[in-house]
């Protein structure tokens, strides 16, 4: 399966350079998702947005809560293999910190849609009855992000601040800018937000040695 993330990519699952039908459906859900919510969206309108029919959408997906379900699992599969992958090729916890700030603003610029649809799940104060413990997945993909920062407090190369609070930096960020785009305030993140980013987060974390 191509993983959601990958829809915006000209050769993921398109036909002539067009996005294929799975596709248009994957990304007009979690746009709806992310700014209405579960509840709030019907297949109707999915169908719409995705200028499908909505016997199509039951025939890749049976459901709207499989439609859900597959759209928040192959978006965090894909993100876990993108941040496993950075912490595979990387050594030390600034370079660590930095690849996953910029592997999180790569993922939110390919697929602002989805990026926004995975943010509103994981940060939700209620439930959806999903079959998939979406909170666990959650909770193990920032992880990786906190065990870096731990690693980085332990070595005495990042200041002694709270971990929770420097993982949670990155990610509210950009789900400030993901929901502006989404409501069309704003066109696309900035080409230099990453490194910008980078620039605040470890400037304030990082020890500095004269």
């Amino acid at each position: 399966m191509v993983s959601p993330l990958e829809t915006t990519r000209p050769d993921a699952g398109t036909c002539c350079g067009q996005p294929s039908a799975r596709d248009r459906i994957l990304v007009a859900a979690a746009h709806l998702y992310a700014l209405r919510g579960y509840a709030g969206t019907s297949i109707r309108e999915i169908a719409e947005r995705a200028g499908v029919t909505k016997p199509l959408i039951y025939y890749h997906f049976e459901s709207k809560e499989r439609l859900y379900g597959n759209l928040f699992q192959g978006a965090m599969d894909f993100a876990f293999q993108e941040v496993e992958k950075v912490l595979r090729t990387t050594s030390g916890p600034v370079e660590r910190l930095k690849g996953l700030i910029r592997t999180q603003v790569a993922l939110a610029r390919q697929a602002p849609e989805i990026y926004g649809f995975v943010h509103g799940v994981l940060t939700m104060p209620g439930l959806i009855p999903l079959g998939v413990d979406y909170k666990d997945t959650g909770r193990r993909y920032t992880d990786l992000f906190y065990q870096v920062v731990e690693e980085g407090r332990r070595s005495g190369e990042f200041r002694d601040l709270p971990s929770d609070l420097v993982t949670a930096a990155p990610f509210s960020t950009l789900g400030i800018f993901v929901a502006k785009i989404l409501a069309g305030d704003l066109e696309k993140i900035p080409d230099d937000f990453e490194e910008k980013m980078i620039e605040l987060i470890t400037r304030g974390v990082e020890v500095r040695r004269e």
